[in-house]
């Protein structure tokens, strides 16, 4: 009797290896497209938060401008995060008029992420 061989041929392994290479070209936008959103909603939590703050230090003192981070009573550590630090944000308050920034967000113009936010009614909206 002659024993039969067991193994895959070259041709079998180099077609798998193909197969894999297109799943693994179609995954890449889906993961930079997850990153994308979850630099997003890291940006969005904290300038919630600081227009949060804004809000107190508003209902505080009326007629208060402030031009910082460190103006609203925030630590750097509570805007470290795992993709921005507390220098990628900044904040205007002044009139009754919040504006906070985080910078680099996106990849695609416009790359910053705004709030706007009206100290009086509470309304606030994003620029993306």
């Amino acid at each position: 009797m002659v024993a039969k061989k067991k193994g895959f041929t070259l041709i079998e392994l180099l077609i798998v290896v193909v197969i894999v290479g297109i799943l693994a070209l179609a995954a890449i936008p889906l993961i930079s497209s997850n990153t994308e959103e979850a630099r997003s909603s890291e940006a969005r939590a904290a300038l919630g938060a600081l227009k949060d703050r804004a809000r107190v230090v508003y209902q505080r003192t009326p007629n208060a401008s402030v031009t910082t981070v460190a103006g609203l009573g925030i630590s750097t550590q509570e805007l470290t995060g795992t993709y921005f630090t507390s220098t990628s944000y900044t904040v205007s308050l002044a009139s009754g008029a919040f504006t906070g920034t985080c910078a680099g967000v996106y990849s695609a113009a416009p790359n910053d992420l705004t709030v706007t936010a009206n100290m009086v009614s509470g309304s606030a909206s994003f620029n993306r």
